[in-house]
């Protein structure tokens, strides 16, 4: 929900939810105050965004930044770029709390549609999004998060249907060329998985790229 509606759409979300329950006489309280929390949180969300692109405008030369800051205050990802930073941001601003957000989710499927669409109307060169990821994974490497920051890739269904991308082997490549362990990858192994994504994981952990964990779909299901 975070990527398909943005922090616009959720808050948008939150405030239909806030006006069915003021017509709801079985409503309770617990669900009233949970829902002005949400518009709370995101309320405050929206209003450092607008801090953030405000700022950037002094910096001439972040003006792929500030643009990008820009569309996400009014909505949903639709460039990888806005998705990249939609969960830079949405990890800096969970961890205001006490809980650390924990993974990227699985990265691959979520940005994989945004991927396609760059490429396809030429906003991005497919060298240009290996150069976003480099920044976006050396970012986590240089901030040596605790016990590694992790994110997904790969995965089955249930009908054992598995759901690598051409995305997914592009991040692997990328983060097997920056020597890198952290972030950390839980790659979803499932007895579908293709032979040559399985012979290049291997590959990569043979090399010395220890920053992988396979994690058995099999076993889930």
């Amino acid at each position: 929900d975070i990527h398909a509606l943005g922090f616009p759409g959720l808050l948008d979300r939150a405030q239909k939810r806030k006006a069915e329950l003021q017509q709801d006489a079985s409503a309770t309280r617990e669900q009233k105050d949970f829902i002005e929390s949400v518009i709370i949180v995101y309320s405050a969300i929206m209003r450092l965004m607008h801090r953030i692109y405000k700022e950037s405008l002094k910096y001439p030369e972040a003006q792929m930044f500030s643009q990008c800051i820009h569309e996400l205050t009014f909505h949903e990802p639709r460039t990888i770029y806005e998705a990249m930073m939609l969960t830079d941001l949405f990890m800096m601003i969970y961890e205001v709390g006490l809980e650390n957000s924990r993974s990227f989710g699985l990265i691959d499927r979520l940005y994989e549609p945004l991927y396609l669409a760059d490429l396809e109307t030429g906003r991005f060169t497919e060298e240009e999004v290996r150069e976003l990821f480099r920044y976006f994974l050396n970012k986590y490497s240089a901030a040596n998060r605790w016990a590694g920051q992790p994110f997904g890739l790969g995965g089955a269904d249930k009908d054992g249907n598995y759901g690598s991308t051409l995305l997914t082997r592009l991040i692997l490549e990328v983060y097997q060329e920056l020597q890198i362990a952290n972030p950390k990858i839980h790659v979803r192994y499932h007895k579908s998985m293709p032979e040559e994504l399985l012979r290049q994981i291997l590959g990569m952990i043979r090399s010395g790229t220890n920053g992988i964990n396979l994690l058995s779909d099999e076993a889930v299901w």
